[in-house]
């Protein structure tokens, strides 16, 4: 399977249950999926069918009207400092840009000669072909042994075949919007000025996470990054309440897999000890 890059964000670990997507997610597309859900209504069951058919207009609309409630001249309206919405329209903007980028290269098909009806339709079946081995990559369910290696919870339920790719994916996006943001905190505790929130928001590339950036460039010290990242992990919650809000566990099920999970951590740990 492929080796997905190191990714910072949580369940019981801090941004360290990035680990359970070390093999699932490459940043980039973490990036596109958080994008859609800052844009587009949380309450929807998120799906990449939903990313891969959005389309110019229906992006422009969504960002407008995020920016319309984000902008930090209504401040004074929407009862919220106007600090906290400059935080707020930048992240709308970054994301907006992040998936005009997404659709723009999407819309770009590879056909040497248009005209030629025999070269589309192959080019179409061929589309075709890919978006169903897409498909069956997001609702694939684990076929294998449990991996002689320590399992956080997610990466347990994934393996033991009770998940599917795919559900793994959408509770990893719904975690991290659910904890605080990281410009947020760093203002809040001092370290940044609302300023230098939206600076850094403004200056660092959608592949960069804000603390990387703020550590790179003198912003924050390695302490002050380490402890922002703590606070994020206590705040947010744990990554097994999703399963048990979609119903796929109850919590005494998931009582249960927290368990096995341990005895399973315990076993490898064992036998890492005897080698």
């Amino acid at each position: 399977m492929i080796e997905w890059l190191y990714l910072f964000f949580s369940d019981e670990g801090i941004f360290l249950y990035w680990d359970a997507i070390n093999m699932f997610l490459n940043q980039s597309k973490l990036d596109i999926l958080s994008a859609y859900s800052i844009l587009f209504d949380s309450s929807i069951d998120f799906s990449t069918t939903y990313l891969n058919a959005l389309q110019p207009d229906e992006l422009k609309t969504a960002f407008r009207k995020k920016a319309l409630a984000t902008h930090p001249d209504r401040s004074t309206t929407l009862g919220l400092a106007e600090s906290e919405l400059q935080v707020r329209f930048q992240e709308v903007s970054k994301a907006y840009e992040v998936l005009k980028f997404y659709v723009t290269k999407k819309k770009e098909k590879p056909l040497a000669n248009p005209v030629n009806r025999a070269g589309v339709r192959k080019a179409e079946n061929f589309a075709r072909k890919k978006n169903c081995e897409r498909k069956w990559k997001e609702d694939h369910f684990f076929q294998g042994k449990l991996p002689d290696r320590r399992l956080k919870i997610g990466q347990f339920l994934y393996y033991s075949k009770i998940i599917s790719w795919q559900t793994l994916i959408d509770a990893i996006v719904w975690q991290k919007k659910q904890r605080p943001l990281f410009g947020q905190i760093a203002k809040d505790w001092g370290y940044l000025t609302s300023e230098d929130v939206v600076r850094i928001i403004s200056q660092k590339s959608y592949q960069d996470r804000f603390g990387d950036y703020a550590l790179r460039n003198g912003y924050l010290t390695s302490f002050q990054q380490m402890a922002i990242a703590g606070r994020q992990r206590i705040c947010q919650p744990l990554i097994g309440s999703h399963f048990i809000r979609k119903g796929i566990v109850t919590e005494f099920q998931l009582k249960t897999l927290s368990e096995q999970v341990q005895s399973h951590n315990m076993k490898y740990w064992n036998l890492r000890d005897q080698r």
